[in-house]
Parts: structure tokens; sequence; C-alpha cells
């Protein structure tokens, strides 16, 4: 009998369809991902999410509590720290958070793959932060997408955030016109993301970067 039971239940392991969830070190893009996990298992009960979290650093109280509550059908994984040594001791939040991603992409892309093996893994969901792991689902022959839950508005001046650069000269900030987003209302350059204050700064390079994978990948490549 308990053979029995053994083989039904590995069976039903493997028919489950497998979501593979890559959050950034990031506790409110954190908090929000999973409240999404979470409604998503709600709804479909026969789909199981394991959360894959790159860390620097030990994860702080407040983003353990975050996983204390999740159902059992949402699993996760804290990978290895980053050592940033390297690092001078006043670099940007937003630095830290991306030389983090990119030096957990060979982590991740092993997480990814020991999860296709072991389970029916169909999808890869990434944080907007972290698309170098959406070509890791063409690879594994799974569907990509990016979780993308801020404004319309955002998501506009990413897309469009190589044109604003290759066609407006000086800071933003200092600019005495509003600039003109696709879809959206004009917006004063000092009302921009951080990011985009310092137009010289490696983290204005970052958001450049991160924007072009995203929109790139999803027109051309998905």
């Amino acid at each position: 009998m308990s053979t029995l039971c053994d083989q039904i239940t590995f069976e039903l392991m493997e028919v489950t369809t497998h979501i593979a969830i890559v959050s950034v070190p990031v506790y409110s893009h954190l908090r929000s991902i999973l409240e999404f996990s979470k409604r998503l298992v709600h709804l479909h009960r026969d789909i199981h999410v394991t959360c894959i979290n790159p860390t620097f650093g030990s994860p702080c109280n407040n983003t353990k509590a975050l996983f204390h509550s999740l159902p059992s059908n949402i699993s996760y994984t804290f990978l290895p720290p980053i050592n940033m040594e390297d690092l001078p001791h006043d670099t940007h939040p937003a630095i830290l958070v991306q030389v983090t991603i990119s030096r957990s992409l060979p982590l991740i892309h092993d997480a990814l793959k020991t999860l296709h093996s072991s389970s029916n893994l169909v999808a890869i969901i990434s944080d907007g932060l972290v698309t170098q792991v959406l070509p890791f689902g063409k690879e594994l022959n799974i569907l990509s997408y990016t979780y993308f839950p801020s404004t319309a508005m955002l998501l506009s001046l990413c897309l469009y955030s190589s044109m604003l650069d290759k066609t407006i000269t000086g800071e933003y900030r200092d600019l005495s016109e509003p600039i003109e987003i696709p879809g959206c209302i004009p917006i004063r350059g000092t009302d921009l993301p951080d990011p985009l204050q310092d137009r010289s700064g490696v983290a204005y390079k970052q958001f450049l970067e991160g924007n072009d994978r995203f929109y790139i990948y999803f027109l051309f490549d998905n």
C-alpha cells in the first residue's frame, strides 16, 4: 500500500504546473511579487511556485517575515550572499542591487536548471529589475514573463528612456520644459526617478541597459 501511495504522490508531483519566480533583494519588490504569487496559487490550485532570491548579506527580519505565512504551494530559496567587499562603502543601493543580480546570474541559472530537471517547470516570472534571466526561458524551452506592478507611466518611461537619452542633451533636471512621454502627461525633469537625475552616473547607465534589454527581448526575442 505504501508503495502505491508513494507512486501516486510522485505522479501528482510530476503533473503539477511549476513556475519559478525570480526576485530582487529589495523589500518592496519582494513583498509585491510574493503577494502576486499568493494570488496566483489561490486562483490556480494546480500551480506550485518557487521563489528564487538573490541576496547580499543576511536577509533582515522584515524580509524573513514575508516568507512565514506563505501557503504550502509556494516554496522559496535564498541564494548564497554575493561578496561586495570590492565595492566602495558609499555605493548607491540601486547599484548594489544590480551588482547582486549580475553576480547571482550563474546561481539563478543553476537553480532554474535544477527545477526544470526535477519538476514540470513551465515558466519563469522575473522582477522587472532582473530581466537578465529571461533568456534562460528560451534555453529551457519554457515561457518567460516580467512582473511589472508599477504604473503605465513608469512602464512607458522605461521603454522610451533610450529615445530620451538620444534626443535630449544635458541633465533632465535642468530642462525648462516638461518631458514628453508617449501616452502620458508631460513630466518635469526634476520629477523623474533618482537614476535619471545624474546622466553621468553608473545608476543611469544601468537604468538604460535594463530598459533596453526589456524592450528588445519582448519586441524581438519572445
